[in-house]
């Protein structure tokens, strides 16, 4: 009987089991209601560190019909009806933000929930600050960092020594693969250009505390040009390369095709039309820099101010850099050493190029290509890297900085 009772249990349980597995309610799908969460909102650009001192940041929701509430003040909330805001102001167009401001977005739509909040921070690169402002007439030299008074030197440790521990009078950085350097272009040396022909001639030059007697006299003077401040901004690769096949021209129309190791605009080898440089060379100043019409100062064939007696470049001192990442020194070659008694006096280019990188030739340790340059050490560079002499050009038929062409290539240059 005990056994008869224990099967029925387990059948009893069996029966249980099947059952329940075909019952006519297994498998149904329970019905849930979900809602979709509006995607958020995207700055273009991303926030981050930038030279100017306001961006233009677009702002959007990848979902369709939403909208979107911004702030630079507080955070943003959609209104109920998610079609306006409570707190904020409905993004139409892109928003200006200021340096060290915060933008926060939300974005919401009709039947959607609202998205996450996207903030961000804008902020002005503190190596854009170049200087306050400096009238022609009040302009003077800081004594202690040789350069005009609030002009900035800011140079980037990241920076190999050769620019870092050289350059001044304007601020240079690391971006990628890059080195940006950025100048007022303001001359830290005394100029007739500061007053200009016209107030000379009207007996004003005393109000201009660096002005100088133009050597040649005011005959000579740049037309009516004078010197003014300027925003200039060369990007130049950190991994200098030659330019296989054609050559890039100096004269394609360049803001500057380098800049001095004080600053300054380095020009090409030629003159606006119908001027000579040579001929030009009589209105350069006792720096040998001039200003262009809308006042860029800069030099063509020569910076005194970085000669080791002042009045020339017979020398092998560091001048600038040229726009392709190639250093640019005076007439001799140091001999990688810091003395200055084994200098090598270097023989000039003779010739032209014919814009071709396979039609270089005449360089050496003691002589020059038809670019100014040649391969070997010097006291900047421990192994042998090309580099530009300022030399007799036979374009321009006086020295000068560089010749018609680019050894390298070339990066950019703005103003």
């Amino acid at each position: 009987m005990k056994t008869l009772k224990s099967t029925l249990l387990a059948l009893l349980a069996f029966g249980a089991f099947a059952c329940s597995s075909s019952d006519s309610t297994a498998g149904a799908t329970a019905t849930t209601s979900t809602t979709t969460t509006t995607a958020a909102p995207t700055f273009s650009p991303a926030a981050g560190a930038y030279s100017a001192a306001s961006v233009n940041v677009a702002v959007a929701s990848t979902t369709s019909g939403s909208t979107i509430c911004y702030s630079t003040s507080t955070t943003p909330v959609c209104n109920a009806a998610k079609t306006g805001c409570a707190t904020g102001t409905v993004y139409a167009t892109a928003v200006a933000v200021n340096a060290a401001q915060t933008l926060r977005a939300v974005a919401c739509k009709s039947g959607n929930n609202d998205s996450s909040t996207t903030s961000g921070t804008y902020t002005q690169d503190a190596n854009a600050t170049l200087s306050a402002s400096v009238g022609n007439k009040t302009a003077s030299i800081n004594g202690g960092t040789g350069c005009i008074t609030n002009v900035n030197t800011t140079m980037d440790a990241a920076l190999p020594s050769r620019i870092k521990d050289n350059f001044k009078c304007q601020v240079a950085y690391v971006s990628g693969g890059n080195w940006i350097f950025k100048s007022s272009n303001l001359p830290n040396t005394t100029s007739f250009y500061w007053a200009g022909k016209t107030e000379v001639q009207a007996g004003n030059s005393g109000l201009y505390a660096l002005f100088a007697a133009l050597p040649g006299g005011t005959a000579n003077a740049a037309g009516t040009n004078v010197i003014s401040s300027e925003n200039l901004q060369l990007t130049i690769s950190s991994t200098p390369t030659a330019k296989v096949g054609a050559l890039t021209g100096t004269q394609n129309g360049y803001v500057a095709v380098g800049l001095t190791v004080n600053g300054l605009a380095i020009f090409n080898n030629a003159a606006a039309p119908p001027d000579t440089l040579a001929t030009e060379a009589a209105t350069f100043d006792g720096f040998d820099g001039h200003p262009q019409n809308t006042g860029i100062y800069h030099h063509h064939a020569g910076v005194r101010k970085v000669g080791i007696s002042g009045s020339d470049n017979n020398d092998a001192n560091l001048i600038g850099i040229a726009l392709d990442g190639y250093l640019i020194y005076g007439k001799k070659c140091d001999n990688a050493t810091p003395a200055t008694g084994d200098d090598v006096t270097l023989t000039a280019p003779t010739g032209t190029s014919n814009g071709q990188s396979t039609g270089l030739s005449g360089a050496s340790a003691t002589s020059l290509d038809q670019l100014h340059g040649h391969t070997t050490t010097t006291n900047h560079l421990s192994t042998a890297t090309y580099h530009y002499h300022m030399a007799s050009d036979p374009v321009a038929t006086i020295d000068t900085l560089l010749g018609s062409y680019f050894y390298g290539v070339a990066g950019t240059a703005s103003n």
